[in-house]
């Protein structure tokens, strides 16, 4: 008898055909690869509302934790009419600024002057729906930074950069900055204490260490450039002591000149970022998800091996792209993307990268921003749920909940066919025998035994049908079980065992088996 070791390299695949995903894990939820194991991502446990009782999914579109001077710990969160903060025991006050612009919840055809292509129907009269997703507005995003213990935001809709002081209590809502610009796309707080607010394509930055003060003169450090580019600016962040800009076309970085500049710009990538929240920083740089792609700028643009592409960009519904937002898990070296899929309006699916190990994960979890832990003992994510009433069928009025992540193994509220189950399955595992090989025995390698299911799928060569095994339920992880398997191809798949929830750990499996006749 042989020992056959299903000794499959870490990561999902899934690019290009079945045949090159042969012998690699091609199809996932909630899993990850860390520490040399398959695990479980972690589940999640209501945080708190941010409302309720709405007919629309009210997804905030933007999130941001930090402490004051004295140790307090504050959370924000922006929806497309409203801005909430938080404090530690998720006590909720609107700061919404008095006549902020409403955005939008999602992407809306533009019907009106400047919509669509130009020279495209009847001059004098509003355009129709082009019908193919062309000319639409993306969803309201936020962007969040601080002014020393003050909060500092501002969304892409409204364009207005807002200041919020940390009166809970009242509370006081937040007000415009003074003097600031307006038709604002991002911002970002510098190291040094500049604020650097981005239009269109023009940076200003306010005087060292005075918000109020943005006109440039000659006996201050305020000033504004141009970029020299077609795009239009999405994100702003700090990378390495440099301020980091992406537009939809290019990126470029701001470095630190003094007086009489003070800032000098250089353009470091012709590849522009997919949305204005696609992006994330980690200590090796800014990850961000591009176009047809994915980049890390650690002083020099370089572009990330991705085994998942074909899949993502197939999947993203593209009219709502502009909501993807990605998020750290530090503790598991990752970054998250959440992105609305073609069988969505907004985000319901995942994918995630180990910058340590070089490996992707995909899965299904409804969530529309999030932030890592450091401030909050563990990440708080935002989710809003649309359900219908399984007896009338009538929508249920939705409510958006935040969410703490990476605690416990249950998934309450998930949706989706395979949403809250965690499962790894493998394309076809070439067994190696000229001729068919017959399985006797699984053999598990698992921390705790019995933890997850197994299920084979066999057959006899690249285009035949897959025989199921067991053809109904699935193998037991408990003990080595007898099996009666034969093919000369198989695939295999580790679902978590739902009457025992654990954060389990997949190791090696093997099979004992021995080559029989040829057919």
């Amino acid at each position: 008898m042989a020992i056959i070791p299903l000794k499959i390299p870490e990561g999902i695949y899934k690019n290009g055909t079945d045949n090159q995903g042969a012998g690699r894990w091609t199809s996932a939820n909630l899993v990850r690869f860390y520490e040399d194991s398959i695990r479980p991502v972690l589940g999640w446990r209501f945080w708190a509302y941010v409302d309720s009782g709405y007919s629309d999914q009210r997804c905030p579109r933007g999130i941001h934790a930090w402490r004051n001077n004295g140790g307090s710990r504050f959370l924000v969160v922006g929806q497309y009419d409203k801005v909430y903060a938080y404090t530690v025991s998720a006590n909720k006050a609107d700061i919404t600024p008095s006549g902020m612009v409403t955005g939008r919840l999602k992407a809306e055809e533009n019907l009106s002057y400047g919509g669509g292509t130009y020279g495209s129907q009847t001059y004098g009269t509003q355009r129709t729906s082009a019908g193919d997703g062309s000319g639409h507005l993306p969803a309201t995003i936020y962007h969040f930074d601080n002014w020393g213990e003050d909060l500092l935001f501002m969304h892409t809709d409204d364009g207005k950069l807002y200041r919020w002081e940390l009166d809970h209590t009242t509370p006081t809502l937040a007000s415009q900055v003074v003097n600031s610009p307006t038709s604002l796309k991002a911002f970002v707080t510098t190291e040094n204490r500049f604020v650097m607010a981005c239009q269109a394509r023009t940076i200003n930055w306010c005087t060292q260490e005075n918000i109020t003060d943005w006109t440039p003169l000659s006996t201050n450090s305020a000033g504004s450039f141009t970029l020299n580019t077609s795009g239009t600016i999405q994100s702003a962040t700090r990378v390495r002591k440099q301020a980091f800009f992406i537009t939809d076309e290019d990126c470029w970085v701001a470095n630190y000149l003094g007086s009489p500049f003070y800032w000098g710009f250089e353009r470091v990538g012709s590849t522009g970022i997919i949305s204005p929240r696609a992006f994330a920083n980690v200590d090796t740089g800014c990850i961000y998800m591009g176009h047809r792609g994915f980049y890390l700028y650690n002083g020099q643009l370089q572009k990330i091996n991705c085994e998942i592409a074909d899949f993502f960009f197939d999947d993203l519904n593209k009219t709502e792209s502009g909501q993807i937002y990605a998020v750290t898990n530090r503790q598991y070296s990752e970054v998250v993307w959440f992105y609305p899929s073609t069988s969505s309006t907004h985000c319901n699916k995942y994918i995630s990268w180990n910058y340590e190990k070089n490996v992707w994960s995909v899965g299904e979890c409804e969530r529309s921003c999030g932030v890592d832990r450091g401030v909050f003992e563990l990440p708080i994510y935002a989710s809003s749920l649309s359900k219908t009433d399984a007896g009338t069928g009538t929508p249920v009025p939705a409510s958006v909940m935040l969410y703490e992540h990476e605690v416990g193994v249950s998934y309450p509220e998930a949706v989706g066919n395979t949403a809250g189950v965690p499962f790894l399955e493998s394309g076809d595992i070439d067994l190696g025998q000229d001729k068919i090989l017959h399985l006797t025995k699984l053999i598990p390698d698992e921390a705790n035994l019995g933890d997850v299911n197994i299920k084979l799928k066999s057959k006899l060569y690249p285009t035949s049908s897959e025989t199921t095994h067991p053809s109904s339920g699935s193998y037991s992880s408990t003990n080595p079980t007898p099996i009666r398997v034969s093919g000369k191809q198989l695939k295999v798949r580790f679902e978590a065992n739902t009457s025992q929830p654990s954060d389990f750990r997949i190791g090696t499996f093997r099979m004992e088996g021995k080559a029989g006749g040829g057919r």
